[in-house]
């Protein structure tokens, strides 16, 4: 008995515009089919477009993991769910952008280990920089990093991620506040 393969061609499509699904399989190159699958999810074909060009950005110019791509690719899908009426994320506010990060908090009856904090830093800092790389595409990563707040986009008005509290958190903050 045989068993032949047969050569199976990658046949999704993530858009009907031929440019933007070629984009987006790159991008979304390596990652597991139900995570590339997110990209379905994205109202507007703009938004499909603008987060593999991120991905794109991000690979190309600091090489990033697959498993990178993947929280990228998470948090912005689970942004675009919680806004409402399909809004695209040129059009997001810092009021909607605040309180999708603050429906995850729990207070410490709900959550004693306060992994919600984790969970808001991981999504949070993903969604940070991509907002930042919205805005100034042209700047090198090192720049958008070492960007002053007062010069962040708009949505990222009064960003805010939460610590950890207790013995762990404060001496790990007080060792790299103090050099150590």
């Amino acid at each position: 008995m045989s068993i032949t393969w047969e050569n199976t061609a990658e046949t999704q499509e993530f858009s009907a515009d031929p440019i933007i699904n070629r984009k987006i399989k790159t991008a979304a190159a390596g990652l597991q089919k139900s995570i590339q699958n997110y990209f379905l999810e994205f109202p507007t074909e703009r938004d499909k477009e603008v987060v593999a060009d991120f991905m794109l950005a991000c690979s190309q110019q600091e090489n990033v993991a697959i498993k990178t791509k993947r929280v990228y690719l998470i948090a912005l899908t689970y942004l675009s769910r919680f806004l409402e009426n399909k809004k695209s994320f040129d059009t997001i506010t810092a009021k909607e952008f605040s309180a999708f990060l603050n429906r995850m908090y729990k207070d410490q009856t709900q959550d004693p280990s306060q992994s919600w904090i984790s969970t808001q830093r991981t999504l949070g800092l993903a969604l940070l920089k991509f907002f930042k790389w919205l805005a100034y595409p042209d700047l090198t990563p090192q720049e958008r990093k070492r960007l002053p707040r007062e010069h962040w986009p708009p949505v990222l008005k009064g960003f805010m991620l939460q610590r950890k509290k207790g013995a762990f958190a404060d001496s790990c903050h007080a060792k790299r506040y103090l050099g150590r």
